[in-house]
């Protein structure tokens, strides 16, 4: 496009510059003025391609933003319509007497005739095995706790005073901030990651076992409290 409107101007000078030719060339004066008239006409025509040159590159930058926050919003909608597809067809489980809910794979088995110690996995209990009935399970333990004692004191008494040595991290769990301990051991079920979180005279404990996956992480995303 912009070649074209060049092209176009060139040919128009060189029309005038015959049409000036024709004149008397003899007149002086006649010659300055048409000089004149060249060089003004000339600088309308590089104005203007200068003011289209600029026009076609923000067009083109709005071009490229507008393609740029397309392709963004279609990643984002996969990335939501991907999360909500991880979470179809789950289950929910609630806790009425300790006031939370969560969701679980269809296909888990869940064990919570004590909705203080709940129970979610993907076998089948079988009671008399080895090494437990719960032990490939995400365990929910709800104990009381006392609010003059921080988490951390907690939960190193808990653990630090059995020698267990661990590392602990900030973790979100039902939009409370809470924390996540993974044991420095050798052995079965050491690396775990086990969870903590307290709210008003409750400890809210997620208890890995022996046999923690990613869906586990998934499952304590869906974590809310109800009450």
């Amino acid at each position: 496009m912009q070649g074209k409107n060049l092209n176009h101007s060139f040919l128009l000078l060189c029309k005038i510059a015959k049409l000036m030719a024709k004149k008397k060339r003899g007149n002086k004066i006649s010659t300055q003025r048409g000089t004149f008239i060249l060089i003004f006409i000339a600088a309308i025509v590089c104005v203007v391609i200068i003011w289209q040159t600029v026009l076609s590159s923000l067009e083109e930058e709005a071009n490229q933003a507008s393609s740029q926050m397309q392709a963004n919003d279609i990643l984002f909608n996969k990335s939501e319509q991907a999360q909500v597809d991880v979470f179809s067809g789950w289950k929910t489980y609630t806790n009425t007497k300790y006031g939370f809910e969560m969701k679980y794979p269809s296909d888990w088995y869940l064990y919570a005739g004590n909705q203080s110690d709940v129970f979610f996995q993907p076998t089948k209990e079988i009671n008399g095995g080895i090494p437990g009935p719960h032990a490939n399970a995400l365990e929910v333990k709800v104990e009381a706790y006392s609010s003059q004692k921080s988490l951390d004191s907690v939960i190193k008494d808990k653990f630090a005073q059995a020698g267990i040595s661990f590392t602990k991290n900030s973790y979100e769990i039902g939009g409370i901030s809470g924390l996540k301990v993974i044991f420095q051991c050798e052995g079965v079920g050491c690396g775990a990651p086990e969870w903590f979180v307290t709210k008003g005279n409750n400890l809210y404990y997620f208890n890995s076992n022996l046999g923690y996956s990613k869906t586990f992480d998934q499952i304590l995303s869906t974590f809310k409290f109800t009450k």
